[in-house]
């Protein structure tokens, strides 16, 4: 009988110690121990610090390279000399004119069809006398809007005059001169005259011909 009750009471206390033990491993189980582990990111994921954008250098504008206008050539510094010159001793002189010297003659040739208003075409040009105007010498010279010749102008000639579509007066200060043909072509200017000069008729090239004194 006494073994018996000793048996019983090992049996007991150690079925008490399992359950001890089994309820303290649940409960480790359940309640784990905090990892030592820091929560805080390592250095390999750390976010970098911002990186400062810098602004980018505005690119300098390139310089062009300035143009050197062309020196002039020994004519053009001659011909304008000689303008120069004729403005100085002659205020009629037109530097709008082109003009071609034979002899003790001159001819005028040409005329820049930018030239406005009125022009005096000079009696005397370089030391010589002007003593006609060459065919088509002032054709499509639009915005002159009077003309005088004078009185050494022995021609002019064919289509001098053409297309001066604004030209309502040209005043001749010597005789009349040998015209070519069509010398005004459509223009229609009104022709005046010295009373004294000669060779004049009513119409000159088909032009109407009046005394300077009746010019308005």
């Amino acid at each position: 009988m006494k073994k018996a009750l000793l048996l019983f009471a090992a049996l007991l206390v150690a079925g008490c110690g399992e359950k001890s033990s089994s309820e303290g491993s649940e409960s480790a189980s359940e309640n784990p121990t905090p990892s030592n582990e820091s929560t805080e990111p390592s250095a390999d994921t750390a976010k970098p610090p911002d990186l400062v954008e810098e602004s980018p250098v505005a690119d300098s504008p390139s310089e062009e390279p300035s143009e050197t206008p062309n020196s002039l050539s020994d004519a053009d510094v001659e011909r304008l000399v000689k303008e120069a010159v004729e403005i100085r001793i002659n205020p009629n002189f037109t530097p709008d004119l082109e003009y071609e010297i034979e002899g003790d003659a001159v001819t005028i040739t040409n005329c820049d069809q930018v030239a406005r208003g009125k022009l005096v075409i000079p009696a005397v040009i370089e030391g010589k006398s002007v003593t006609s105007i060459g065919r088509d010498a002032f054709g499509y010279c639009a915005s002159l809007t009077s003309i005088t010749i004078p009185d050494g102008v022995t021609s002019i000639g064919g289509l001098a005059f053409v297309a001066c579509d604004h030209l309502t007066a040209m005043t001749f200060l010597g005789d009349a001169p040998k015209a070519g043909q069509q010398v005004f072509g459509a223009a229609t200017p009104t022709i005046y005259r010295k009373p004294e000069a000669k060779g004049w008729g009513e119409t000159f090239d088909g032009r109407p011909v009046k005394l300077i004194s009746e010019k308005p």
